[in-house]
């Protein structure tokens, strides 16, 4: 028997959007999430990845009318919907370049903004990093904080070891504010017309 409120989801690359997906546009409760240097069809993955694999995802490019479809369909753009705590890790290293820390900012922040349970965890020496991880000591580190992370939401478990106590002080924080953000109404969901506006007549 699966237990409903114990249930957790993770995807990689674009499995991660499909988890951001899920989260923004789902009423499911899933008890957490894992997004796993992913996309999320905002502003930022657009122009640093693909405009055009965006535009595709979202259905048209987001200037005039399209801007509709971006709003209504990027993850990136429907943050306020999600309650789910989200450990958000960021792997590849585009060749030592910070790219895919600040492909991840756009989404990351807004959660924050919103005070909702995140965080944004990058693989240490990023530099060496990959989006397929080959490094044995960063698959391991990767590993060992999504299985701390799903102990911690789904069994109420953690590690007792003295260095992560900073760790678990900071997810008893987001365990705070995942409490606070189920008490208060689910916020509504928006169609944005694309209806013009009567231009002035001049003088």
């Amino acid at each position: 028997m699966v237990d409903r409120s114990r249930i957790g989801i993770m995807g990689h690359s674009r499995g991660g959007w499909h988890v951001a997906y899920a989260l923004a546009f789902s009423d499911f409760p899933f008890a957490a999430a894992i997004d796993d240097d992913a996309i999320d069809s905002g502003y930022v993955e657009a122009t640093m990845l693909s405009w055009a694999d965006t535009e595709r995802r979202n259905g048209a490019d987001p200037f005039g009318v399209g801007m509709k479809d971006w709003l209504e369909r990027a993850p990136a753009f429907n943050v306020e919907h999600i309650r789910t705590p989200l450990l958000m890790t960021v792997t590849d290293s585009f060749a030592g370049k910070a790219a895919p820390v600040v492909m991840h900012w756009e989404m990351f922040s807004r959660l924050r903004h919103l005070r909702k349970p995140v965080e944004l965890y990058v693989i240490p020496n990023i530099e060496r990093g990959s989006h397929v991880l080959q490094n044995p000591s960063q698959v391991l580190a990767h590993q060992e904080r999504a299985m701390d992370w799903w102990r911690y939401w789904l069994l109420d478990e953690r590690d007792s070891s003295e260095e992560k106590r900073e760790q678990y002080a900071d997810w008893d924080k987001l365990r705070e504010l995942r409490d606070q953000d189920a008490k208060q109404p689910k916020p509504p969901r928006l169609r944005w017309t694309v209806e013009p506006v009567a231009s002035e007549a001049g003088p």
